[in-house]
């Protein structure tokens, strides 16, 4: 009964609220970035600083969630596996101790980040699933 309580407590404010879009301007872009560039790399058989990313970078309370695509330093695609493409997301929360990488996925098909509603609780406007 608590965690029911907790989560709508933490979530009822979210409702009707839109997601923001993060400057490209904005540190915070940087520092969401940094969090997930090690996985892609890795994941990429690359240097951490030969990765970037290209596409949306959207925050709904203490949620963010990025969707676009990995690339090299020279702004080419990466082919990732499993898929062999640059599909890449990200969720992000922030806690006192700041931002935390929730979980990510890159070189996939599909809505692969649609669990995360119900794994991570978080919200699906900031998914971009819902027009809440």
């Amino acid at each position: 009964m608590r965690t029911i309580l907790a989560l709508l407590l933490f979530t009822l404010p979210l409702l009707g609220a839109k997601p923001e879009e993060i400057s490209s301007e904005s540190g915070q872009r940087k520092v969401l970035f940094d969090l997930v560039r090690p996985e892609v790399a890795k994941q990429a058989k690359l240097r951490t600083n030969q990765v970037k990313f290209e596409g949306s970078l959207k925050k709904l309370g203490n949620w963010a969630f990025f969707g676009g695509r990995s690339l090299d330093s020279n702004s080419k695609s990466l082919k990732l596996e499993p898929l062999g493409n640059d599909d890449t997301c990200a969720l992000f929360l922030k806690t006192r101790k700041g931002w935390v990488l929730v979980d990510w996925s890159a070189g996939h098909s599909d809505v692969v980040y649609y669990e995360w509603i119900t794994s991570y609780h978080a919200p699906s406007a900031v998914l971009g699933l819902s027009d809440d």
